[in-house]
């Protein structure tokens, strides 16, 4: 997907819900999802190899359910989700191809 929202002062997006999303639980403060580790080889990374590639967290394809018990020392889940199925309205209508 792609997101056709322009910037002047302040970020203005399309009208519905676009597909990103927090993954932060709002009475917690800790993430919502994390990493299917069968999918992408891990459930959570470092700093490091986080400024090193995309790691995104997509609703529909690479995501479980945060267990804390899983979170491993000194190693972060994502900020955002992305999510075509919670995606509504104007602002779910662009589709993007990359390479």
């Amino acid at each position: 997907m792609a997101d056709d929202g322009y910037v002047l002062e302040w970020r203005l997006f399309d009208a519905g819900k676009n597909m990103f999303s927090g993954n932060s639980d709002a009475k917690t403060k800790a993430p919502k999802f994390m990493w299917d580790e069968k999918k992408v080889g891990y459930k959570s990374i470092t700093a490091e190899q986080l400024r090193k590639g995309d790691h995104f967290l997509m609703g529909e394809q690479n995501v479980v359910a945060f267990d804390r018990t899983r979170l491993e020392r000194r190693r972060h889940a994502a900020r955002y989700v992305l999510s075509r199925a919670d995606a509504k309205g104007s602002a779910a209508d662009n589709n993007a191809i990359s390479n």
